[in-house]
């Protein structure tokens, strides 16, 4: 008889399990055979195959091989010793069907054993280290070899994100530095790698500058800057918007070193100051995370010249300011012409403004500065505007990898949508996306899917469309009674998202100023509305919706909001002239001279004569009938107009109560204006307090007893309402509150009060 192998430590047993007995004669006969069994790539396992049989059996291994058997052969990593197959290390080309043979004089059987070797999970994080500023954003992708896995993202050891193998980290904020772990788990394996994420450099900001001067021709002069920034900036010295390298002269020298502060500071020293040395100035601090610069002029006495610049490229849609290349001092007057007339608008104190150019802004164009004495210069300058590029085309490729590679590729981790109309090609070990017309809706993070056999890589890049802000709702004008909601629309797209700010002012631009620091009452909506809630008569005025983003300059646009809208009476009278027409108000005549709101116009034809009574910001006393009185030698007629003005209903007045008993109190009230609007009900509540107590009307009644009284019921009905409560000895107090046609309380009331 067989005995079943004992475990061997380090190695997985997959046990082809029979019981033997003596048996004369007999073929061999297998009894069991395992489950499938799975060893990790790397491990070692043994398959036992055990027969019963007289004369004992003989074992044979084999290995399916295409549909074929073909004997186990011996090497460093298989060995067969009777019915145990070894197996070291295992490899992924070791799985599948073994066979066991088990013969004698008598005949054989044969059983299978699957085997599974799973490889190991294989992780890389790409990039490993990435630095970012404040606000910005970073994207890690997680690679994962070895077969599916369940993906999990951890922070210095706390869990962030979801199970994607893409991790997003937006608005950057010194919380989010520190290491990002990728793990990839399974039943039998897992693996991680992880990435850096460091907030570090940082753009330059300059400290110290030079001011504009007037100088005489002879003394020497050092212009000088300081920046601070990581890594250490360089500055770049210009005049008049080239390197001052390109006009170099003995007279000029750069030189630039670090202070004990740790600032960079760079001089730009001029020996022997000659007229040709005025000019535009500028020093340009930059590192790899930015640029900043300060610009002013050098002025030198002396007759005006204009030095030869090359042609200068705009980009369309961006805000340019072109100053013109002049020295000389002093300069009475700057001028830019195109095609010999003046450039108007566009120029201001010497600068030509393109605020945005566009292609039509291309050209040559001539500018002319004139001195005091009458001496001038005058030199030509050719504007080029690059129109921003109508496609566009992303490239994916890989460096190593056996064929075939299949691409794939996602826009913020989803396939991308078919109404983008992005063309993908690919070529060997290479992928193209083409975006034949490229617009805002294209921005976004695209990732690159690259896969064969053996595994899957992605790399995710950003792909930013900048797009000047356009009106999705342009502003308008807007009326409305006091103490509703006022809403302002205002929306804009573009890229990046335009900011959307609200002003209030009068008269210049300079003179508005942001309304969320005026008046609690007024808020700015997510969607860029503007919320006034609730209005009030300080709340009329102008206001200015403005959007930016950086791109194009911008968008404005200046409304009213007025606490009541304008009222258009229309009366026309036709018949024989002359006719005569008269307005009157409640049998009143107008007196246009008196009412400065109200304006009367006519337009008159042959066949007679149409008149309009305009009332601007409608108020409660312009209520009531208004006659259009029609006249001529032949007869008279007349129009009847009735004009309600809504309002606010006022708080009922005179509240009083009756008779007390048991089953509750008598009360009445006088009703107030309604406001031109049928009031819905009355509400009252009432409350119980201490005799001592004091009255105070502010005390919130949101919890107090309440009965509503329909406002027919009480306006037809000659008894009081009987509002039912408690009898008690304690002293009760009443509010009235009317609601409107709205189910919103809009007034309060008056109070009362009573002993029993």
């Amino acid at each position: 008889m067989l005995k079943k192998p004992g475990q061997v430590p380090g190695l997985v047993n997959l046990l082809l399990n029979f019981n033997t007995d003596s048996v004369v004669s007999m073929a061999p006969r297998m009894l069991a055979i395992s489950e499938d069994e799975v060893v990790p790539q790397g491990g070692d396992v043994r398959l036992v195959c055990c027969a019963i049989g007289s004369p004992s059996p003989t074992y044979s291994w084999f290995r399916h091989n295409n549909g074929r058997l073909s004997p186990v052969s011996h090497n460093i990593r298989i060995s067969v010793s009777e019915q145990v197959l070894i197996i070291r290390r295992a490899q992924v080309s070791d799985g599948g069907v073994w066979t066991c043979r088990a013969h004698n004089q008598y005949g054989e059987q044969r059983r299978d054993a699957r085997l599974r070797v799973r490889s190991r999970l294989v992780v890389t994080v790409h990039p490993q280290l990435q630095v970012a500023n404040s606000g910005s954003s970073v994207t890690f992708n997680c690679s994962v070899e070895g077969g599916d896995a369940r993906i999990r993202w951890l922070h210095d050891g706390v869990p962030v994100g979801g199970g994607e193998k893409i991790l997003r980290v937006h608005g950057i904020v010194r919380a989010h530095r520190g290491m990002y772990q990728c793990f990839a788990e399974r039943d039998l394996d897992s693996a991680q790698a992880a990435a850096e994420l460091r907030l570090g450099d940082t753009a330059p900001e300059l400290h110290y500058t030079f001011i504009e001067q007037a100088l005489h021709p002879g003394p020497t002069l050092a212009l000088h800057c300081a920046a601070s920034g990581s890594p250490a900036p360089r500055f770049t010295w210009l005049l008049d918007g080239q390197a001052v390298e390109e006009h170099n002269t003995p007279q000029r020298t750069v030189s630039q070193f670090i202070n004990s502060n740790g600032d960079v500071v760079s001089y730009l020293n001029i020996t022997s100051v000659k007229p040709e040395d005025g000019g535009r100035y500028t020093c340009r601090a930059h590192n790899s995370r930015g640029a900043v610069e300060h610009s002013t002029r050098l002025n030198v006495y002396g007759p005006p010249s204009i030095r030869n610049v090359g042609p200068v490229r705009v980009v369309a849609g961006v805000n340019t300011t072109i100053y013109c290349p002049y020295a000389g001092f002093p300069i009475s007057e700057i001028r830019w012409q195109r095609g010999g007339a003046d450039v108007r608008g566009g120029a201001a104190g010497g600068e030509l403004q393109l605020w945005p150019p566009d292609a039509s802004d291309a050209g040559l164009y001539s500018c002319r500065v004139t001195a005091p004495s009458g001496h001038y210069a005058q030199k030509d300058i050719q504007i080029f505007v690059r129109i921003e590029g109508s496609s566009v085309q992303v490239l994916c490729g890989i460096t190593s990898g056996d064929k075939p590679v299949y691409f794939s590729w996602l826009k913020d981790g989803q396939h991308i949508p078919s109404n983008l109309q992005v063309q993908e090609k690919s070529l060997d070990e290479f992928s193209f996306l083409i975006f034949s017309h490229v617009t805002s809706k294209h921005s976004g993070e695209y990732t690159c899917v690259a896969s064969n056999s053996a595994a899957e890589v992605n790399h995710t890049a950003r792909l930013a469309v900048k797009v000047a802000p356009s009106w999705v709702f342009e502003p308008q004008d807007v009326s409305a009674l006091l103490g509703t909601q006022i809403l302002a629309h205002c929306s804009t797209k573009g890229y990046p998202e335009p900011r959307i700010i609200w002003l209030k002012g009068q008269g210049s631009v300079g003179d508005f100023r942001p309304v969320s620091n005026l008046d609690l009452q007024l808020s700015v909506l997510s969607n860029g509305s503007l919320s006034i809630s609730p209005a009030a008569h300080h709340h009329e005025g102008q206001y200015m919706c403005r959007a930016e983003n950086g791109i194009g300059r911008g968008l404005s646009k200046r409304i009213t909001i007025s606490r009541s809208a304008q009222v258009t009476l229309q009366c026309e009278a036709r018949g024989d002239p002359p006719i005569h027409l008269q307005w009157t108000h409640n049998n009143d005549g107008l007196d246009l001279a008196t009412y400065s709101r109200v304006s009367v116009s006519e337009k008159r034809s042959d066949s007679g004569v149409s008149s309009q009574l305009t009332i601007a910001h409608a108020e409660r006393h312009d209520s009531g009938v208004y006659r259009c009185r029609a006249e001529n030698a032949y007869g008279r007629d007349e129009l009847l107009i009735y004009l309600a003005v809504q309002e606010f209903p006022e708080a009922p007045r005179g509240l009083q109560v009756g008779r007390v008993d048991t089953r509750g109190a008598l009360v009445w009230w006088r009703r107030g204006y309604d406001g031109n609007a049928r009031v819905r009900r009355y509400r009252l509540q009432y409350r119980a307090l201490g005799p001592r107590a004091p009255l105070r009307p502010a005390d919130d009644w949101t919890t107090a007893p309440a009965r509503d009284v329909p406002a027919d019921a009480v306006l037809h009905r000659s008894r009081p309402s009987l509002v039912p409560i408690l009898y008690t000895t304690t002293m009760l107090i009443f509010p009235v509150i009317c609601l409107w046609t709205s189910p919103n309380l809009i007034c309060t009331s008056c109070m009362c009060r009573f002993f029993n």
